[in-house]
């Protein structure tokens, strides 16, 4: 994948631009959604980030990346109840998955201890 190759470069801008080429040509790309999100995190835009994986989610709901990368950049901007449901989700998805339910259990101790 071009677009990946000019993230891993540092060109979060030109990878943006071909994600966006391809979801013109077939916008529920689901893999081009979940890269393009990536991007935008790793470039320092996770507000947009996590509206593209919102976007993801409602294409494809099974999406257990991307409920996972979600809550976590949820968690990260300080949206935590969002990022608890997000990451419910995800381990409903997957319930084996155990670093999920570490992620989950991070957030739910920190509720504990805020007042």
């Amino acid at each position: 994948n071009l677009a990946l190759l000019e993230n891993d470069s540092g060109n979060f801008e030109i990878a943006i631009d071909l994600l966006d080429r391809v979801l013109k040509l077939k916008p529920d790309n689901s893999t081009a959604l979940f890269n393009r999100a990536i991007i935008l995190d790793k470039s320092g835009k996770p507000e947009q980030a996590i509206k593209q994986l919102e976007q993801l989610v409602e294409i494809k709901p099974e999406h257990i990346g991307a409920w996972l990368k979600m809550g976590l950049w949820q968690k990260k901007i300080g949206r935590v109840e969002e990022a608890k449901k997000s990451l419910e989700q995800a381990l409903k998805l997957n319930p084996d998955d155990k670093s999920i339910q570490k992620h989950l259990d991070s957030i739910n101790k920190v509720d504990q201890k805020t007042p």
